[in-house]
């Protein structure tokens, strides 16, 4: 797990403990944010190996974004329903894409 992918699934973690009890499908929520957020690092350190993203890179970056958003939704509404809990994970996710498309943005050839 790397540093931002520690300090993402510290922060669901305290956010799905906030009614004391960390749900199965909390628990699914947080290990594919967490999963995917490390694997879109991975990308982004591998597309930054020449200091610039380039169209090709930025394309892909942002599919692989749009991937992590639908997988946690399909989690999170697999039951039908959508605890506060999930919702606040699903609000952090926002969070977290916004902060990855600023950091991939200023890397961005123009």
């Amino acid at each position: 797990m790397t540093n931002s992918g520690k300090k993402s699934f510290d922060r669901l973690v305290e956010i799905a403990l906030r009614d004391g009890n960390i749900s199965n499908d909390e628990k699914l929520l947080i290990d594919r944010i967490t999963s995917d957020v490390d694997e879109y690092n991975q990308l982004l350190e591998d597309a930054l190996k020449d200091n610039i993203i380039d169209e090709k890179e930025r394309a892909l970056l942002m599919k692989r974004r749009s991937k992590f958003w639908g997988d946690a939704k399909n989690i999170a509404l697999a039951d039908k329903s959508v605890s506060k809990e999930e919702r606040a994970l699903l609000e952090h996710l926002v969070e977290i894409i916004k902060e990855l498309a600023m950091v991939e943005k200023s890397k961005t050839r123009n």
